[in-house]
């Protein structure tokens, strides 16, 4: 059981949570906020359901999650203040813009006025400056005597000056000098501690010398008042006894000194202390370490005394000198006054000139300033006076656009939140038909652009223009993707499957630093928290479905906010700063992934897969440049330049709206801004002109670049096949630019090597224009190899020569898918490839495509004339009345059937109906419509039929196959491309590949070549070989890499590694077996995109099964017995043996019931068994070899019963002493003589020469071959059908085929509502009944309960399908799968499974839903006339129309036992046919009971003769007549079985067989009973 975890929120949640949010926004008027808030669930609902359609159209899963609805919002509210914002910028600039040119406008007749006025002012200066000139003159002669005279005074002054500096700088020399003995001391002083002095104090008799230390310190520090200083130790030690007040006064001595605070006489009292020979600190600090240090403190205090007593005189010298000074300098001032007053008086009188020069000056100044102003103003005006109309018409449309904000920025915040996980097609459903309508609703009043467009809000022409330029595809898909990615706030999540999206963001973040990273890197996390912290893009490509856990925290933006601190992430154990410029770009190489809801809920989808229409604009590019290099060249540099001139226009015209909006004061006294301005505006007037003439040019070069259209228009065709192949087989991957290397090669004759892992073809196509051509002995039907410049074409050659390339186009692609194509899907690829190109050429009508697709039959069609019975078959009838009104062309089919039944007869008879006329109205029937009628009418003649369409249409090369062919495959393989071989039974590459090696000097004696058989351990060694091989050149050989499915990543990032530096002679070679189910993904999408894939399937015919089966023993083995003429045609017989049991199995449940995997080994081991066997005896041991090969060894893939019957029915035959007989026309099979001696050559020679293939050699009846190709035809149309999921409709728009689509499930659902039956009460039969406990009323009870639980089931199912087609409800996944259903015609699992018709292997059911659901209502009028007497029964019971039919038999049996006393399990059934049908039984007989409505299949029943009878040609199933059941016991049935004209016939429920397996029917038969069960015959309760 799965749970659903993630249940949608109620649409009234979702309101009140919007109401929430915005309810305080500014969003205009309450009716635009009342519309933008419901705006919010209506778009989620409206989402939700798309997603529906997608996985329904296109199987793609787009989940949306509450946390997506919060993400639109805050999107919303952050992308509409960014636009408002931007807006009010823009506004202010353009109306900075304005303002200022209107202003200079207006400055104009003023500046003019202005100048004149000054002219006249400069004329009046120039007189009061010519007045001022005398006076000056003799006033500077006084000034210069004074000045004279004060020059003397006070150079004296500066000499004496002098003088004392000179003297107070040898003093400062003297004092500096006494520096040192001042630190001396200091650092003694320092040197004392309490401890020491308290230790000297506490001496009570101190050592010698220590009393005329401290009597030294003593004297110092005494005041002089004292006559005779006291100078005892105790004095000593009470100057002591405060120790901290002792050692302050120490520390201050050298101020006091300073001051002049101490007297001679204290130095002089020392003195003779000083000259002691102990005095000395060395000495006394080993007595004491105060005594050492107060020591070297007198001492140096002493010097510094001395020094400070010799410059005293020389500072009382200073000092006089200094009072002499300062009168010098008094004189020199006077003077210097009296010069200045002098001076003064001339400064006034020059200053009075000064000013009146100035004012003169500056009325010059003015004028000139005034003049240039003037002519600024002229420049300004006539270098941006056209600006100010288109400013003005600008500021008026953002007021405009302003008004209409809340509206755009809406639509464009949907847009990006939920637009990008899907198609191109859907987008445009999603915006058009879900969002637009809502927000243009007259209702709402929300103003928005008429355009509606949300790129217009997302993304302006730079941007586009800048994105192409780095290499984003230009069309409509991908400048959207590139607006998502730019605008998104989640991080991008891109599914990128051809590389456009990773290609374009490693372009447009190269300046920025991008790094990329895989998450199998092991350094993953090392560049993550490197990119986080230096705030560069980090791009993570490669993922798959799930992201890493340690990826987490980043993914989903879990950051940590402390404070002011920047934010940080927790990565693992740690936390790692994030810088705000860090962007994060997730992306997957994955076609269609399927990521879970939690991811995207974190992240934006972004869908980069590449569209038809971008496509097929970039494959016009490289089809130009390899055709017309010259035009595609002029192209690209126009391309190139146009977009230079877009964003230099851009850039200048912002220029120059910054400049002005940011220029202060007056505009016309800034040159360089006029300046700047012209020059901008001349550029900008030049591209302009540059941009139009480019355009003229663009026009030109576009019509003859258009000429090349559908050449382009076909590549991108084929891929797009390519691209839907996924849906028939995992295996059928193929990336663009295996494409495109055959694209190119196409056009050109050449083979290119692509570079792995870049697909932008702009990045492909610009180097290649300058190329050489080259040419290569290919032979290409219509195609020249060389590059032609076709310019000289006609129009007539060079519409011959597009058809040409594009035909060579179509078959070189198709070729090289079909080799990697299964048989099975080689013409379902081929008939879609027709139904595409008739599609684009407008031939393909939607109804009758989807007649030829999925036909439906009519449920309850008119009586069919009589005519057309002797026709028709009831089914067919039913098929031809659906028809009439599904497809306008075939609305009088059936009249015109009847009118002309003759003709329409010897149509149906036909052999080839395929290629004859059609007969009556239809007889101008196109290709199509033929096809519709063969599958209507012919179904065994489809194949033929498109084979026949394909060939007319596109070539008879397209259904020929060429041989295989591995030197021409291996030419198409480079070092980057790998080769997988696909394996099937009896295939094995390795020996090809090794006569290759060998051939090209490769091989393992060379050891160039390794061989590895993949399995547990050998990992490592593969790994090495590749790293090997790859470094050196050589070839390596994986087999069987499915087997290391877990392992397959790794070989996947290897060979990426290596396939960007590996040797050019490098090659790997891969094989692999196809997964059991088509959709389960075993190799990496990537493996399969990349390498170049080969399918050869081995043929299915006797004969190449039997030159297959003998190459398995070879012929060593073959000639090895000593008994040959006994060993070689047993073995041959076995041989045959193996072709018809693997032969049997593509006749599907005809040939086995089961199906099994027989395999060569099977038969070399038989083989051997048989050889030991024969050298052992003398005689052969035929019942041990049939049981030991028959039961044993290809028995023991055998489950069901009766295909063991039909093998041991063959070894019966074949394993017969009769093989041995020399003289004997003993055939292995009609027309098909034993072998009886030769050598191994001579065997294979006699396969050669054996019949051709047909049913006949299997024992089947010929009308095998018609089942086979009906099943063949419903298989291919199967696979059409499911590569188009919507067909190849040509509808007008993918919204029409989506109404058309919804409106077809709604009528199939109300007509399926009306024909619902009722439940019927099982009450009523039990009141009814005589006897609850009989056997057939407890049946019929169980029946009816188990009918009313199939409608109840159909009913509920319907009953929410219509709900949620109405929006009521939102759709499930059971409702989407439902509604499928109904659309394909089909019948649902769930229906199924409620009434016994769905088992573990799969669906019992072979019935189109129309089909079932008629059974459905017959079924319950069965029971209802059964239940109105449930003590009886009716006179036949329809057997097949009991959904327990072996409850029926149960019921019989039981009531047989009862009645002859015996046990139920000694019982079983025994069956004989009447020769009576239905409508002729009256009753049931008295044992036993009649029931009808069994078919026979692989024989008719002949009622006449009364036994089993070959069947009659085209009737593939019969009637038969009733049949009476009876209970027999075991004993009884054994003595009918050992009869030899008996056979045992199974009796199944479906064409399924198998598991449908009831009970055993006995058919009386006139031929021996081995004829019918190598026919297969059994009999059905459902035949079609």
């Amino acid at each position: 059981v799965v749970i659903d975890w993630f249940q949608p929120w109620p649409e009234d949640a979702l309101l009140s949570v919007s109401k929430r949010f915005l309810g305080e926004l500014d969003l205009g008027t309450p009716e635009q906020k009342e519309a933008v808030i419901g705006f919010m669930p209506y778009s989620f609902v409206a989402v939700n359901e798309a997603s529906r359609l997608y996985i329904e159209q296109e199987r793609r899963y787009n989940w949306t999650t509450p946390k997506s609805f919060l993400e639109l919002i805050a999107l919303f509210q952050t992308m509409l203040a960014s636009r408002r914002a931007q807006t009010a910028t823009q506004l202010e600039r353009y109306q900075s813009g304005v303002h200022k040119l209107e202003a200079t406008a207006e400055s104009v007749s003023l500046l003019e006025r202005q100048l004149q006025a000054k002219q006249l002012e400069v004329e009046e200066k120039k007189a009061q400056c010519d007045a001022l000139v005398p006076q000056m003159a003799e006033q500077k002669d006084l000034a210069a005597e004074e000045s004279r005279a004060a020059t003397g005074v006070a150079n004296a002054a500066a000499e004496k000056e002098a003088a004392v500096a000179e003297m107070k700088a040898r003093i400062d020399a003297d004092l500096q000098a006494a520096q040192p003995a001042l630190q001396a001391a200091a650092a003694a002083l320092d040197s004392l501690n309490k401890k020491d002095l308290g230790e000297l104090r506490t001496l009570g008799k101190p050592p010698a010398g220590i009393e005329d230390v401290t009597a030294a310190v003593l004297h110092l520090l005494s005041d002089g008042s004292a006559k005779r200083t006291d100078t005892s130790w105790k004095a000593a030690t009470v100057m002591m006894k405060d120790l901290n007040q002792f050692m302050a006064e120490l520390a201050a001595f050298k101020g006091k000194i300073d001051a002049g605070g101490v007297p001679k006489s204290n130095f002089r009292a020392i003195r003779p202390l000083l000259d002691k020979e102990w005095f000395v600190v060395e000495t006394m600090r080993q007595k004491s370490t105060a005594a050492g240090g107060l020591c070297e403190w007198v001492l140096h205090i002493t010097e510094y005394w001395d020094i400070n007593e010799n410059v005293e005189p020389m500072r009382a010298a200073a000092a006089q000198a200094e009072a002499d000074l300062a009168a010098a300098i008094e004189a020199r001032e006077a003077a210097l006054a009296k010069a200045a007053e002098a001076e003064a008086l001339v400064k006034g009188l020059t200053d009075a000139y000064e000013v009146a020069l100035q004012d003169k000056d500056g009325v010059i100044a003015e004028g000139e300033t005034t003049a240039r102003k003037l002519a600024l103003a002229h420049r300004l005006m006539a270098s941006l006076g056209s600006e100010g109309d288109r400013w003005r018409k600008a500021i008026v449309d953002l007021h405009g656009q302003s008004a209409k904000e809340v509206g755009d920025v809406l639509l464009a915040a949907a847009f990006v939140s939920y637009a990008g996980c899907f198609s191109k097609k859907f987008r445009h459903s999603l915006v058009h038909d879900d969002l637009l309508p809502f927000l243009r609703n007259p209702k709402h009043e929300l103003a928005m652009s008429a355009e509606g467009d949300p790129l217009h809000i997302l993304a302006s022409d730079a941007d586009v223009v800048q994105w192409a330029s780095d290499y984003l595809p230009s069309d409509r898909a991908s400048v959207e993707n590139g607006a998502i990615v730019t605008n998104s706030a989640r991080w991008p999540l891109m599914i990128d499957p051809q590389l456009q999206g990773i290609t374009w963001i490693k372009k447009r973040e190269e300046d920025n630093g991008v790094r990329v990273v895989r998450v199998d890197d092991g350094s993953l996390i090392d560049v993550v928290e490197e990119a986080m912290r230096a705030g560069r893009p980090l791009v993570v490509e490669n993922l798959a479905e799930a992201i890493d856990q340690s990826l987490w925290p980043v993914v989903a933006r879990q950051t940590i906010k402390r404070g002011k601190a920047a934010p940080t992430v927790k990565l693992g154990d740690h936390e790692v700063d994030l810088d705000p410029r860090f962007r994060l770009f997730l992306q997957t190489k994955l076609t269609n992934p399927h990521f879970p809801p939690e991811v995207q809920a974190e992240t934006t989808l972004v869908n980069f897969t590449v569209t038809q229409e971008g496509l097929e604009d970039q494959l016009l590019a490289l089809a130009v440049s390899k055709e017309r290099p010259d035009l595609e060249e002029q192209k690209q540099v126009l391309i190139q330049e146009q977009t230079s001139y877009k964003l230099k226009i851009r850039d200048l015209e912002d220029s120059i709206l910054v400049q002005l909006a940011g220029a202060e004061g007056d505009v016309l006294e800034n040159i360089t801004l006029i300046e700047n301005l012209e020059a901008s505006k001349k550029v900008a007037s030049s591209i302009a002109d540059k941009v139009a003439v480019s355009k003229q040019t663009e026009v030109s070069i576009n019509e003859a670049r258009e000429a090349y259209r559908p050449v382009a228009a076909r590549g991108a065709l084929v891929f797009f096949l390519l691209a839907e192949l996924t849906m028939l087989h995992c295996f059928h991957h193929y990336s663009l630019n295996a494409f495109l290397v055959v694209y190119e090669s196409a056009i050109t004759g050449q083979r290119r090597k692509f570079t792995l892992g870049e697909s932008s073809l702009l990045k492909q196509i610009l180097p290649n224009l300058r190329e050489k051509p080259k040419r290569l002995g290919t032979v290409w039907d219509k195609v020249d190899t060389r590059k032609t410049i076709a310019a000289s074409m006609n129009a007539e050659e060079l519409a011959d020569r597009v058809s040409a390339l594009t035909e060579s186009i179509t078959y070189s692609v198709f070729s090289f898918a079909r080799r990697g194509l299964f048989e099975r899907h080689k013409l379902v690829v081929a008939t879609q490839l027709m139904l595409k190109v008739m599609k684009s050429d407008g031939e393909l009508p939607a109804d009758e495509y989807e007649a030829f697709v999925a036909p439906g039959r009519a449920v309850n069609p008119t009586s069919m004339p009589d005519h057309v019975a002797e026709l028709l078959t009831d089914a067919q009838w039913a098929l031809v009345s659906w028809l009439k009104d599904a497809a306008e062309a075939f609305k009088a089919l059936p009249e015109d059937m009847d009118a002309n039944s003759a003709a329409w007869a010897v149509w149906l008879a036909s052999a080839t109906p395929e290629t004859g006329d059609v007969p009556g109205d239809m007889r101008g029937a196109t290709a199509l419509q033929r096809l519709v009628l063969l599958r209507i009418l012919r179904p065994d003649r489809v194949i033929e039929g498109l084979r026949t369409s394909i060939a007319a249409r596109l070539g008879q090369r397209f259904v020929v196959q060429e041989p295989h062919d591995l030197v021409q495959i291996f030419g198409d393989s480079t070092s980057s491309t790998p080769l997988l071989f696909v394996l099937f039974p009896g295939v094995d590459p390795g020996a090809e590949i090794e006569e290759l090696g060998n051939k090209l000097g490769f091989s393992a004696k060379k050891e160039r070549y390794v061989s590895v058989s993949m399995g547990q351990g050998q990992e490592s060694f593969a790994e090495r070989m590749l790293h090997h091989h790859a470094r050196e050149g050589g070839w390596v050989f994986l087999q069987n890499v499915h087997l290391m499915e877990s392992w397959l990543p790794r070989l996947e990032k290897v060979l990426e590694q290596v396939a960007e530096t590996g040797h050019s002679d490098f090659r790997c070679f891969l094989s692999a077996e196809p997964p059991a189910f088509p959709h389960m993904q075993t190799i990496p999408e990537s493996i399969l995109q990349s390498a170049v894939k080969i399918a050869n399937e081995p043929p299915t015919d006797i004969k190449a099964n039997m030159q297959a089966a003998l190459g398995t023993i070879g012929e060593r083995f073959f000639e090895s017995s000593t008994k040959p003429e006994v060993f070689k045609p047993i073995v041959f017989a076995l041989a045959f043996f193996h072709a018809l049991v693997l032969g049997r199995r593509r006749f599907g449940s005809l040939g086995f019931s089961r199906p099994y995997p027989f395999s060569g080994g099977d038969f070399s081991v038989c083989a051997s068994v048989v050889k030991n066997y024969v050298e052992a005896r003398d005689v052969v041991p035929w019942s041990d070899l049939r049981y030991i090969i028959g039961d044993i060894m290809y028995g023991g893939h055998v489950t069901d019963a009766w295909d063991r019957r039909c093998s041991a029915t063959y070894l019966d035959h074949l394993l017969d002493s009769k093989l041995l007989e020399k003289k004997t026309d003993f055939l292995l099979a009609p027309g098909f003589r034993a072998f009886a001696h030769g050598t191994f050559a001579d065997a294979r020679a006699h396969v050669d020469h054996g019949p051709a293939d047909s049913p006949l050699l299997f024992g089947l009846h010929t009308n095998a071959d018609l089942s086979l190709l009906i099943a063949e035809a419903d298989d291919v149309c199967e696979g059409v059908r499911e590569l188009s999921a919507e067909g190849t409709s040509s509808s007008a728009s993918s919204g029409t085929a989506a109404a058309a689509r919804e409106s077809k499930m709604q009528s199939t659902l109300t007509e399926l509502q009306m024909k619902l039956p009722f439940s019927r009460s099982s009450q009523d039969i039990r009141a009814k009944a005589a006897d609850m406990s009989a056997p057939y009323t407890i049946f019929l009870v169980q029946e009816v309960e188990r009918l009313n639980h199939l409608v109840s089931e159909i009913k509920r199912s319907l009953a929410e399908l219509e709900l949620g087609l109405a929006g009521a409800l939102n759709m499930s996944p059971a409702m989407d799968i439902l509604a499928g259903h109904l659309h394909a015609n089909t019948v649902p699992d769930e229906w199924l499974r409620a009434c016994g018709q769905m088992g573990p292997t799969g669906s019992y059911n072979r019935r189109p839903l129309s089909t079932w659901y008629a059974d459905l209502m017959q079924r319950d009028r069965h029971l209802v006339d059964w239940g109105k007497d449930p003590n009886g029964r009716p006179p036949s019971v329809w057997i097949s129309g009991l959904y327990n039919p072996m409850g029926f038999v149960t019921a019989c049996l039981q009531i047989t036992a009862r009645g002859k006393g015996l046990a139920l399990d000694s019982m079983t059934v025994s069956t004989s046919v009447l020769p009576l049908f239905q409508d002729q039984v009256t009753e049931q007989p008295e044992e036993g009971a009649y029931v009808h409505g069994l078919f026979i299949e692989g024989a008719r029943w002949d009622v006449e003769s009364a036994c089993i009878m070959h069947s009659f040609h085209k009737e593939l199933h019969s009637s038969m007549p009733v049949i009476h059941l009876k209970g027999v016991t075991a004993k009884e049935q054994t003595k009918v079985a050992q009869q030899s004209n008996v056979y045992m016939c199974p009796v199944y429920m479906t064409t399924a067989r198998g598991p449908t397996y009831q009970f055993t029917s006995h058919l009386p038969s006139s031929l021996p009973t081995s004829v019918w069960t190598l026919a297969g015959v059994c009999l059905l309760m459902q035949a079609v």
